[in-house]
């Protein structure tokens, strides 16, 4: 079976041994066909899916990063510290984990809009898993609620105290952040 090379040179033959005027046509034709298609294979690119990635990465700024509560009650209960966490970037950042020192201690990211991320604790004492995918948009002020409990570790655990909640972000540059915060504890 000849190949398709064969076939034409074979087809070309056949024309110009009948008409030389119509063979350089039908020359001049292939030629130009042929010409064509390899250089709009040279040109043309695969179709490549779209780059929706961000240019950039955001990053955070707290408000405080190290605070004293001063004497902390153990009859007023629970005592909630708000500080700010600011993306002054154009890019957004993610926090991607975020656990405290102790069981003691909790966290949550709260939204302008009133959106709460999951409350975040000490890994392996009933604080869950330190993962988390929360978004701070570019120019977006958010709340961190840092919860310290005064009574967790029972009627007679008074004293100093200093605790820390760690937060981690998709950030390369800086990725790990802690914010430390001290106290006495008193009945």
């Amino acid at each position: 079976m000849p190949t398709d090379k064969t076939t034409v040179f074979r087809i070309f033959n056949l024309i110009t041994m009948k008409n030389n005027q119509t063979g350089t046509i039908v020359l001049g034709i292939a030629a130009g066909a042929l010409v064509f298609l390899g250089l709009k294979a040279v040109t043309s690119q695969p179709e490549q899916a779209q780059d929706n990635t961000p240019k950039g990465v955001g990053t955070i700024e707290f408000s405080e990063t190290n605070w004293e509560l001063g004497e902390i009650p153990m009859s007023k209960g629970v005592n909630t510290k708000e500080i700010k966490i600011k993306n002054p970037t154009e890019f957004p950042v993610q926090i991607t984990g975020m656990q405290t020192s102790c069981m003691c201690t909790s966290a949550q990211i709260v939204h302008a809009n009133g959106k709460k991320s999951a409350v975040k604790g000490m890994v392996g004492h009933g604080g869950g898993t330190a993962t988390m995918l929360e978004t701070i948009n570019a120019g977006e002020e958010v709340t961190l609620l840092v919860n310290f409990d005064p009574n967790a570790h029972g009627p007679d655990a008074t004293g100093p105290i200093t605790r820390d909640v760690s937060i981690t972000t998709n950030n390369p540059e800086k990725s790990d952040w802690d914010l430390t915060f001290g106290g006495i504890v008193i009945k």
